[in-house]
């Protein structure tokens, strides 16, 4: 994850005008006793939140007049309408419900100086609270930024062991108002602070519990060390208040469960507040609607654009889709703060509105789905609650084994909701046209990446070459990408070995993982290529980087591709391409600057006879390397790139305002949001037994899949799988196996 004070402060959150004079939705409270830049890092933390609409109650109970102020007065008048500061009366023991009598928020959440939040800390809450009323309270992982930088997964759901280990009680806790009433009618002589372990408890006594977000979201950056004393104490004394007051809840702790969405029950179309942000007049607005943040090329194009439009000046919002590992996510967040891992704090059956809440509140001018399967589902949707909005999609690569073409399928399916269909090739572009798309509304964008000097590739090829121990006039081949099916591993190590037969001396590097990285590694040790072939795994994409510079040939034996981002990269280092004759491949790939093999019966000794010139010869490698890397530099860079999708983006909302699609109603996008979620529902359901069955945990789950399956092929089974009985059905059977 990234540190706070390394992300880019690329989102303006500045609330309208209009909205200064509603009432708050959230409360912060905060006590202090001194000015320092504990309190100035709070305060910078809480202006950058997403949520703008909410009050910071800050309660000063220092024994000397402070200079709150004075440390304010550098704020704009729009950014401290939204503070109010008192001075504590002496007759006033309890601040923290001295400010809680003078909140207005649907919500409070008490915060102590040496706090910074992620700027989406408090909306995340917010929504996931309105999502789930059963809760009363959220909060999120907490990070430390002391003198090392550490982690806590401590968790709500863990219960009563929360309380025990947590030494800051509920700081930063987002809960209810009416649930804070109750407890300070109920037991106002045992609340003292908000943020006490208390809090936890006596919240709990009541039967009600809370829910952490599975993300760093709170960093400590410092605390005083008076604070962290009473901290210390509160912690201590969390088992004798539990002997005295609490000790019901050592036997019974509430668990409150997740709101479950019913199959086909009516969606929720409010917002639960009112948070319009002020306009970017200047630049674009821009929200991504993706599956995920992984390794992989769709989603480097995905980032290397994200980095483009930010530092053109655009303001960009991602929401992933999908419940993944998210590596890639803190490089995404470097970008920009605007990110939301929606499955981390929403259910699918809230994605519609708070997709379109996103839209109204961040003003955002155009949307663009790239490789989101819902996305694409919930496109009516979201174009009817946003008419004037631009919607563009982002296509890479045709997927004949996946739902008849993959995404540029749904492209296609849905390209009337759609402004413009953008693709990464020509050969993409007409495929699409071939199977329906409009042509007039089809636009190919080329994929970028940087251009090197020719000093730097050489001073990292000496580095890395030193390190593996290669000599300067040794070949190496280098692979990259997932070793899966797509990219033909068998094919790989047949050519690999082909090449070692004829007695050349080369090495080659394989980066990359995949579900097919143990076979590869078999097929190597059984043709005796362990030493002339090293396996490296994923790398870091700066990793990569040097091992292309210190490589003279990339090989490629792809099945399909789009244009690879791996084969990008490569010319653009000068390492000559050796690649299928697939996809868009063609377009970049030329004559005099690689090398392009077709499939076919003689494609191995193709690809030895192609090799084994180029490792003869190292004039004719550097001669095709210099094309190379001109040819990228010509056609291929990320500025080109740039400059085409903000054309592109342009041509959209002119495409949404002068000759806007036709919009479906209210009622009719809600109705098919609903489908898509169900038909989300059953995906999760067939990938769940699918699972199991591969891991032969249980026959049962075999036997159920197979026979659902067989049910599925029939005419009344084809009717009856999309029904409301299929979930009773799938839902009882479940359970008894779960049981068994």
């Amino acid at each position: 994850m990234s540190h706070p004070r390394d992300r880019k402060p690329s989102f303006r959150y500045r609330a309208d005008n209009c909205e200064v004079s509603k009432l708050s939705a959230v409360s912060v409270i905060t006590v202090i006793s001194q000015v320092d830049h504990c309190f100035t890092e709070l305060a910078n933390s809480l202006l950058a939140q997403s949520m703008q609409n909410l009050e910071w109650i800050v309660i000063d109970n220092a024994t000397e007049e402070l200079s709150i102020n004075s440390a304010l007065d550098n704020l704009s008048a729009l950014e401290k309408h939204c503070i109010r500061v008192f001075h504590q009366p002496p007759e006033i023991h309890d601040p923290g419900k001295f400010a809680f009598m003078h909140s207005t928020g649907t919500y409070v959440c008490f915060l102590d100086p040496g706090v910074m939040l992620d700027s989406t800390y408090i909306e995340k809450c917010v929504w996931f609270l309105d999502a789930n009323p059963e809760f009363a309270f959220c909060n999120s992982f907490k990070a430390s930024l002391g003198d090392d930088l550490s982690f806590s997964h401590l968790n709500l759901e863990s219960g009563l062991d929360y309380v025990l280990n947590s030494p800051d009680g509920g700081a930063g806790t987002v809960i209810r108002r009416d649930v804070l009433e109750k407890i300070f009618q109920q037991a106002p002589s045992t609340v003292n602070r908000l943020e006490t372990p208390e809090l936890l408890l006596a919240v709990a006594a009541v039967g009600r519990w809370g829910f952490t977000i599975p993300e760093y979201l709170y960093w400590e950056s410092c605390k005083p060390p008076e604070l962290q004393t009473v901290q210390r104490s509160k912690c201590h004394n969390v088992q004798d208040l539990i002997r005295d007051r609490y000790t019901a809840l050592l036997t019974s702790f509430p668990a409150p469960k997740h709101s479950e969405h019913q199959p086909y029950a009516p969606l929720k179309t409010d917002f639960p507040v009112d948070n319009l942000l002020c306009p970017n007049y200047d630049r674009l607005r821009i929200m991504f609607v993706i599956p995920w943040m992984v390794t992989g090329g769709t989603d480097k194009f995905n980032l290397d654009l994200v980095e483009m439009l930010v530092n053109g000046g655009h303001e960009v919002t991602l929401c992933a889709t999908l419940k993944a590992d998210h590596e890639w996510e803190h490089l995404f967040t470097k970008l920009t703060p605007d990110v939301f891992v929606l499955r981390r704090f929403l259910e699918p059956c809230d994605f519609p509105r708070f997709l379109s809440y996103l839209i109204k509140s961040r003003r955002i001018n155009t949307v663009v789905i790239s490789g989101s399967t819902i996305g694409y589902q919930f496109l009516p949707y979201l174009r009817a609650n946003a008419p004037g909005v631009s919607f563009l999609d982002l296509s890479h690569v045709e997927e004949p084994h996946w739902q008849c073409g993959g995404h540029p399928r749904f492209g296609i399916g849905y390209q009337d909701q759609l402004d413009i269909n953008v693709v990464s090739t020509t050969h993409l572009a007409e495929w699409m046209v071939t199977h329906g798309a409009d042509e007039e509304r089809t636009r190919v964008l080329y994929t970028g990446v940087d251009e090197y000097d020719e000093p730097v590739i050489l001073s990292k090829r000496s580095e890395i070459r030193r390190e593996f121990g290669f000599s300067d006039d040794l070949p190496v081949i280098i692979y990259g990408g997932r070793i899966c099916q797509q990219k033909r591993p068998v094919i790989l190590a047949n050519i690999l070995n082909a090449l070692h037969g004829t007695g050349l001396a080369f090495h080659a590097l394989v980066v990359g993982d995949g579900d097919q990285r143990t076979m590869l590694e078999s097929l190597l040790c059984e043709y005796g290529l362990t030493t002339s072939v090293t396996m490296l795994g994923a790398v870091k994409h700066d990793r990569w980087l040097s091992l292309l510079q210190a490589s003279d040939v990339f090989l490629l034996p792809s099945d399909y591709e789009g244009i690879s981002i791996a084969l990008l990269e490569a010319m653009s280092v000068g390492v000559v391409p050796v690649v299928s004759d697939v996809g868009g491949q063609r377009e970049i790939v030329r004559d005099c600057a690689g090398y392009l093999i077709p499939h076919g019966e003689n494609e191995c000794d193709d690809y030895l006879n192609v090799l084994e010139s180029l490792l003869r010869s190292r004039i004719l490698r550097n001669q095709m390397s210099g094309q190379a890397r001109i040819l990228i530099a010509q056609h291929f860079s990320k500025r080109s790139t740039i400059e085409n999708f903000e054309r592109i983006i342009s041509e959209s909302q002119q495409f949404a305002v002068c000759s806007p699609r036709t919009l479906v109603s209210a009622g009719l996008a809600r109705e098919l949001a609903t489908a898509a979620i169900e038909l989300d529902r059953l995906n999760n359901t067939n990938h769940w037994l699918w699972t199991e069955m591969q891991q032969g945990s249980n026959e049962e789950f075999t036997l159920l899949y197979e026979w659902l399956s067989a049910v599925r092929k029939t005419k009344f089974g084809q009717a009856l799988y999309t029904s409301s009985f299929v979930h009773r059905f799938l839902t009882f059977c479940l359970t008894r196996l779960k049981a068994r």
